[in-house]
């Protein structure tokens, strides 16, 4: 119908909008159009795609799923962040890559989503020390992309709230250059001054700050750290 297609074209063109402000304090954003592609339903998005997903954002075009009506605004917020960050800054490691793509989805719908969701498998005995997940294939079948996802937009958002937009940047730059994908202590020294344990610590120290009905359960856990595989 002419009217869901020019829904889901303002609803896109929203999107953009948003995240232009969302990350207004860096000036040399750069966006080309693309064409974007909406599926009724998921098997077929899958189908034509051979993508698991709701959405997805490639050099081609961003793919996304709505059902019945325009696709949803942080599906849209998500995908186009990837597609603004990638054109502008280049390529990074999933785990940074997918954190924008989360950081900006949680922006447009619920500040605190990624922060409870990663306090909740942190709760549940099933997160990843950072170590184990900056290099990891966020996307890829398993739990480490549960966790992943969340735990990626919380770090990306930790990041940006104590050391601002600059500073994001500069991390994604400097660990895209890595050898090792982030696992070694130099681009995150580099980027921000600090070790990926302490970085883990402060960060996860700030979501029990944040939540102190948790902040045993996340305390119990930074005390382990050390001795986690």
């Amino acid at each position: 119908k002419v009217g869901a297609a020019d829904e889901a074209l303002g609803l896109n063109e929203k999107a953009l909008a948003f995240l232009f402000k969302l990350f207004a304090e860096e000036k040399d954003l750069r966006w080309d159009r693309l064409p974007t592609f909406y599926f009724r339903d998921y098997d077929s998005k899958v189908f034509f795609t051979h993508h698991w997903g709701l959405g997805w954002a490639t050099p081609e075009g961003t793919y996304m799923v709505h059902e019945g009506g325009a696709p949803n605004f942080p599906l849209a917020a998500h995908e186009n962040a990837h597609i603004l960050i990638g054109r502008s800054w280049g390529g990074s490691t999933s785990f940074l890559a997918e954190g924008i793509g989360k950081y900006a989805e949680a922006q447009a719908e619920d500040r605190d989503k990624n922060d409870r969701q990663t306090i909740d498998f942190l709760k549940a005995g099933k997160f990843f020390p950072l170590s184990e997940l900056v290099d990891a294939n966020i996307g890829a079948p398993g739990l480490k992309t549960d966790v992943g996802y969340p735990a990626a937009g919380s770090f990306v958002g930790f990041i940006v709230r104590t050391r601002g937009l600059k500073a994001l940047k500069e991390t994604y730059v400097q660990v895209a250059k890595s050898e090792d994908g982030g696992k070694s202590d130099a681009p995150w020294q580099k980027a921000l001054g600090k070790s990926l344990r302490t970085l883990e610590k402060e960060w996860l120290g700030g979501l029990a700050k944040n939540h102190p009905g948790d902040a045993p359960a996340i305390r119990t856990y930074l005390d382990r750290l050390p001795e986690i595989k």
